[in-house]
């Protein structure tokens, strides 16, 4: 490393500036192209590594007895006739008796990995980075009642007893444990339910300066060492650690806003649970992997309908088709909003090539799935004899069937202007959208789930007061002014933007900070009000900068039609 370089590794390599912003972990480079943004370590001969370089903060100082192997090959492939044992030649070979596979000891080989110096270097560095067991066990006891509505934290590959509330002492052991397995998806998987203990805790929590450094840097720290050691481990053998580690990543992405790095990590899972074979029913052994693979791919499909994304897999598929005779109402609603969900996306890819009788059958497939959602769930009131993680429950899955309506007819809610053959589509789009903007309500009334962080939820009921405010704005000539409707729309939206204010204040959050701040905007210029500029400037959530003409809010209420819309509108 030359002297008195600074930037990273990657910028160095691609020589180009390496810029942070404050308060940022990574350079604007690497946070960009969505990779590690590691710092440059000086060239030391093998010798010399005994202790990889890494200037940490005085809090870190405390000495880590890890029994890490010398340098080894980073790629084994001696694992890969497991991952492959269903391919047509491997069958052929099992049929002509030529191979002889012990399933069994390969699905529950748990000896350690070799590890490569890029892990042996992050488990050092996470090593020093891990609070004391006295402040682990303040943070699992403030955060132990949110556990159940995260993805299961299992032990180890062996078990089916994951975290629940009551037992924080088995969380501390559990972290302080997994850096003497050696197994890199293990210790990310630790590392990654700390990061979510962390970033749950209260703003004003009293014990904050125990911390090794700042959360949010903490988090950040956290979430880059478990990438690398999920990368490592991803070269070496693929276990059950490893997709339930990616899950956790994807739930930290999404509480932190940001859903391209929240894809890619479901993604990984995915990919991870098709080599382990979840998607296959025959060889699931016990209910970790079932409800391991049901919330791998319906988060695929989830975060794809949002994102306009393909998904990866296809409903034929007998993991995905196997309709959930016998579960609860819960898991047959988000089953069936997730089949249903595969067939908006596959219609969205080449919407000029769909028919319209496409969406009609769409909607009525959605309509017989609200025929499982019983009436007591549609009230407005939230049942306080349920416990927050029931209720918490309820309420998302109701979210997730709304907003599956909404996309179904979406496409078509502005074309309803010029066309009358698509007014069932407007209506269902903003019927649609009530019911999320009410059931996040819901959700956000309950005084134990106010401080819940999920910033896609918040994503949701934005979209939902988004296209209300959009259906004020393109009023359909081919239907009369419903003025009460219109009214209670506003009172709703104005409603969803105070809800969104407090959760930013109570959880800084930057999705329902930005979706307020749009919402105000819209709503101010709706009704005429002289305190907002002639161009605004704003963020969509998840998507990004938008630029909004005033005088297009003024010509649509002026027009009562959403096709007139210019170019520079928006």
């Amino acid at each position: 490393m030359r002297l008195g370089t600074r930037s990273c590794i990657e910028c160095r390599r691609r020589k180009v500036r390496c810029i942070f912003q404050p308060g940022h972990d990574e350079c604007q480079s690497c946070e960009a192209h969505d990779t590690p943004c590691r710092a440059q370590q000086p060239d030391r001969r093998p010798k010399e590594q005994k202790n990889p370089g890494f200037r940490s903060p005085a809090h870190f100082s405390k000495p880590t007895h890890l029994n890490v192997p010398a340098n080894t090959p980073p790629d084994s492939d001696n694992g890969a006739l497991e991952h492959f044992e269903y391919a047509p030649m491997i069958n052929i070979f099992k049929d002509l008796l030529l191979v002889d596979t012990d399933e069994t000891s390969q699905r529950n080989n748990t000896s350690p990995p070799r590890l490569d110096s890029r892990a042996q270097e992050a488990i050092q560095n996470l090593g020093r980075a891990i609070p004391n067991a006295a402040t682990l066990h303040q943070i699992f006891s403030e955060t132990q009642k949110y556990w159940l509505i995260w993805p299961p934290c299992y032990h180890d590959d062996g078990t089916t007893d994951f975290l629940k509330p009551g037992r924080a002492g088995d969380a501390v052991t559990f972290v302080t444990s997994s850096f003497s397995s050696l197994k890199p998806s293990l210790i990310a998987k630790a590392v990654l339910f700390l990061c979510l203990c962390i970033q749950q805790l209260p703003r004003q929590w009293h014990a904050q300066l125990l911390l090794p450094m700042e959360a949010t840097s903490l988090v950040g720290f956290y979430m880059n060492a478990a990438s690398t050691l999920l990368f490592v481990n991803s070269r070496i053998k693929v276990d059950m650690d490893a997709p339930e580690s990616q899950m956790l990543m994807f739930k930290l992405c999404i509480n932190m806003g940001k859903p391209l790095k929240a894809w890619t990590a479901v993604r990984h899972a995915l990919e991870s649970a098709l080599l382990l074979g979840l998607h296959r029913i025959n060889i699931r052994v016990n209910d970790r992997e079932e409800k391991l693979w049901r919330m791998i791919w319906q988060a695929e499909r989830a975060l794809s309908l949002i994102l306009g994304l393909p998904s990866a897999m296809s409903n034929t598929n007998p993991g995905i088709k196997n309709n959930p005779s016998g579960e609860s109402v819960i898991n047959k609603l988000t089953h069936g909003c997730s089949v249903l969900a595969g067939v908006v996306i596959e219609r969205d890819q080449d919407l000029s090539m769909a028919d319209y009788s496409v969406t009609v059958e769409l909607d009525q497939e959605a309509e017989r799935l609200r025929g499982l959602i019983p009436s007591s769930w549609l009230e407005c009131l939230t049942n306080s004899t349920n416990s927050v993680h029931t209720n918490y429950y309820i309420q998302t899955a109701k979210l997730q069937y709304f907003l599956l309506v909404k996309h179904i007819h979406l496409p078509y809610m502005l074309k309803s202007s010029s066309e009358p053959k698509f007014l069932h589509s407007r209506l269902s789009t903003l019927s649609a959208s009530r019911n999320l903007v009410q059931t996040y309500q819901q959700l956000r009334g309950d005084p134990r789930a106010e401080s819940i962080i999920c910033e896609l939820m918040d994503f949701q009921a934005f979209s939902g007061a988004m296209m209300l405010i959009l259906g004020l704005l393109s009023a359909c000539d081919h239907l009369p002014r419903d003025y009460a409707q219109n009214a209670e729309d506003l009172v709703l939206v104005k409603a969803c933007i105070h809800t969104l204010r407090r959760t930013d204040k109570l959880l800084t959050c930057s999705i329902a900070r930005q979706g307020a701040q749009l919402l105000e905007y819209l709503t101010a210029a709706l009704e005429g009000s002289g305190d907002v500029p002639e161009r605004f400037e704003s963020v969509i959530p998840f998507f990004g900068k938008v630029k909004i003409n005033r005088e297009a809010v003024r010509r649509a209420q002026g027009h009562g039609n959403g096709g007139d819309f210019a170019l520079d509108d928006f």
